[in-house]
């Protein structure tokens, strides 16, 4: 069960993800063709679970490369070192796997 909400919300992250991103370059933003996501599914049956969210996004958006930046170990707590690192330097990924509820009061709010 756990596994399936988790999947759950990943699948709602990359839905809402642009299927075109932005890097930033100096003042300006350049399009591009890629979607990175951080997430901490590196074995077993929670790599197949991400592979299937990704295939089904590459099926629904076929330009798109995604970029699968996975970070292993810790159950999370590695990827939310990596992800809170790129948030503080202004270099957020697309999407990130994170948990629910609480947890997302945590990542700093940016207001452009």
């Amino acid at each position: 069960m756990k596994i399936r909400r988790l999947a759950i919300a990943l699948a709602l992250a990359l839905v809402a993800s642009a299927s075109c991103t932005t890097e930033e370059t100096g003042s300006s933003k350049e399009p591009t063709s890629n979607l990175e996501v951080i997430s901490w599914w590196t074995s077993g049956s929670e790599e197949q679970a991400l592979n299937v969210l990704f295939d089904a996004y590459r099926k629904a958006h076929p330009g798109v490369t995604i970029v699968n930046a996975t970070v292993a170990g810790g159950g999370g707590s590695n990827a939310s070192v990596v992800l809170a690192q790129r948030l503080l330097r202004g270099d957020p990924p697309d999407s990130w796997q994170t948990f629910p509820g609480g947890a997302l009061r945590q990542y700093p709010r940016r207001i452009n």
